[in-house]
């Protein structure tokens, strides 16, 4: 054990054995963040505090660590008869590699216990293919009159079709209840059984929404080939949820027919949820068949939407170049600007008459989207007309970006007109030309950088110090440390994430003392910072943060994995 380790495990023991709630809460959730396993025997006694939320609490962090020497200590509460913490008990259960407690899990979930409880357990157990769950769901189909455990043992037996139930499954298909008798028809049509099938054909167009999202449902626990003739009609289906669940059914279908299948949906749907997951999908594919609709996304006024659609084309390759240069001409600028990116990541010799002609553009995102499309595409061969062109340059975003580029693509000998840049009045020019200097390297790049610490501009000044620290001089840290105390929340920002990125532990300190700010730009940016950092004194710090809400749940949830076991190995 480290001693950082050794000093957190110290504060975390305290926490637990203290009389002070609120820091016994914050140690409990600390232990979990953290995930050693080893460290469940720990909070064992903690479950038999008077406090609820405390054994709530261990209950959950004990499933989280999910060691299975816990499981005795979980199964008591299962069926302790509170309500809530049964179900936390379960829930935490659920974590557990099931293989290393099976036999002590199928002894909790026997027939003694209440069915909602052992309708819980089975479904925690509805994943494993085990001939012990097997048995125990066998028995459920002959002696069980109860429509839920029926229905669960139905749905296990469809996710692992046994020929051995063919005949209780026969029987259940006629049962009055209509839940069971779809599940036992589902069950049977993985057996083969054409009857059943026929009859899931008869109920597609059933007017109960409730029938037809209970087949999908049904089919989802293992589609097979022939039914795609039912997720054909459930992709139509009148009801968003339909419609959702059947989402899952696109695998059966090959390459061209899932193109085709979602180029005509996407077009027809209206529902947010069902066409956000349809895309999704449809960016993985990298089918030209998709094309157009990824084209006509490209000017959508969301960013995401832009970012997903560009994504989906680039994965296309080369075989879409030819249609993109085709139809490039006679499409709007806003999408010509796109495209310009997606040409830049697919490469290849056909791409540069349009880049050129982007080059001689008045437009100035054309221009830009093209000059780091060649950069990235290591297009050397630019670089002396980047350098002619840098000469009579007047547009800031445009000279900046021919800086960055002049650096990806050249030497050591474009030191000096980098270098002249840095005279420059605008800060962003300034900044590209510190970054281009680093890419550049070497000791006359790193003397030209060393006056710019003290630039007026704080982005300047923290491209300067990143730029020195990685060329191995990490005493800038100390004058990053020092930029935090300065009054103006961009400095302080800046420097924040300048030392998130430098993982400088040194900072730790003052950036705790940041999570007081008022200022959000500054508290995002010490927040990732200490998460980028995952020194242990930060974490039950940022644990208390997490409760203010002043960042979004999923970034501080980013930010606290960083301090996990898991994100260390």
């Amino acid at each position: 054990m480290t001693e950082e380790s050794s000093r957190l495990f110290r504060v975390i023991l305290e926490g637990l054995n203290s009389r002070d709630r609120g820091q016994k809460l914050y140690s409990l959730r600390a232990v979990g963040v953290l995930g050693f396993s080893e460290h469940s025997d720990l909070l064992v006694d903690l479950l038999a505090s008077p406090d609820e939320e405390i054994v709530g609490k261990t209950i959950e962090v004990l499933g989280i660590l999910a060691n299975p020497s816990s499981f005795k200590h979980l199964k008591g509460f299962v069926t302790g008869g509170n309500q809530a913490l049964s179900e936390k008990a379960l829930s935490a259960i659920s974590h557990f590699d099931l293989r290393s407690v099976l036999d002590e899990v199928l002894m909790l979930a026997g027939p003694e216990l209440p069915v909602p409880l052992r309708c819980r357990l089975f479904s925690i157990l509805s994943n494993l293919n085990e001939p012990k769950i097997a048995a125990i769901m066998g028995e459920v189909l002959y002696q069980t009159p109860g429509t839920e455990l029926l229905t669960a043992a139905i749905g296990y037996f469809t996710r692992f079709p046994s020929k051995a139930q063919y005949n209780i499954l026969k029987s259940l298909a006629s049962h009055g209840v209509i839940e069971i008798a779809l599940g036992a028809h589902i069950a049977l049509t993985r057996l083969s059984e054409e009857p059943s099938r026929q009859q899931l054909r008869r109920l597609l167009k059933s007017p109960s929404a409730n029938i037809r999202l209970t087949i999908v449902k049904g089919l989802n626990k293992a589609p097979l080939a022939e039914d795609k003739e039912f997720f054909d009609v459930f992709f139509k289906d009148s009801h968003s949820e339909i419609r959702l669940a059947a989402l899952d059914g696109l695998i059966l279908f090959n390459a061209q027919e899932r193109a085709l299948i979602i180029a005509e949906w996407i077009k027809r749907e209206k529902d947010e949820s069902v066409r956000s997951k349809l895309l999704s999908i449809a960016t993985k594919e990298g089918n030209h068949g998709l094309y157009e609709v990824f084209l006509n996304l490209l000017g959508s006024p969301s960013e995401e939407m832009k970012r997903m659609s560009r994504l989906a084309i680039s994965k296309m390759g080369v075989r879409i170049v030819d249609r993109i240069l085709s139809d490039f001409p006679k499409l709007s600028l806003v999408i010509r600007e796109q495209l310009v990116i997606v040409l830049g990541r697919i490469g290849g010799e056909k791409i540069i008459p349009i880049f050129n002609s982007c080059l001689r553009s008045p437009q100035r995102w054309l221009r830009l989207n093209t000059i780091e499309a060649l950069a990235n595409l290591g297009a050397k061969s630019y670089v002396p007309l980047f350098l002619e062109t840098l000469k009579k340059e007047e547009d800031i975003w445009v000279r900046a970006t021919l800086i960055s580029a002049i650096s990806k693509l050249g030497d050591q000998t474009h030191i000096k007109v980098i270098s002249d840049n840095l005279k420059h009045s605008d800060a962003r020019v300034r900044a590209n030309s510190i970054e281009g200097l680093l890419r550049l390297g070497g000791e006359e790049a790193k003397k030209i950088i060393e006056p710019y610490l003290r630039d007026p501009s704080d982005r300047v000044r923290v491209n300067s110090a990143m730029a020195l620290w990685k060329m191995g001089d990490v005493s800038v840290t100390g004058t990053l440390i020092g930029m935090l105390k300065e009054p103006t929340k961009w400095i302080k920002a800046s420097s924040a994430y300048a030392l998130g990125e430098m993982q400088c532990s040194k900072a730790v300190p003052e950036l705790l003392q940041l999570l007081a700010s008022q200022e959000d730009v500054v508290y995002k940016n010490v927040v990732e910072a200490l998460g980028k950092i995952a020194d242990s004194q930060a974490i039950i710090p940022l644990l208390k943060e997490h409760e203010s809400g002043r960042v979004s749940e999923e970034l501080m949830n980013r930010v606290l994995q960083r301090f996990s076991v898991k994100s260390r190995v």
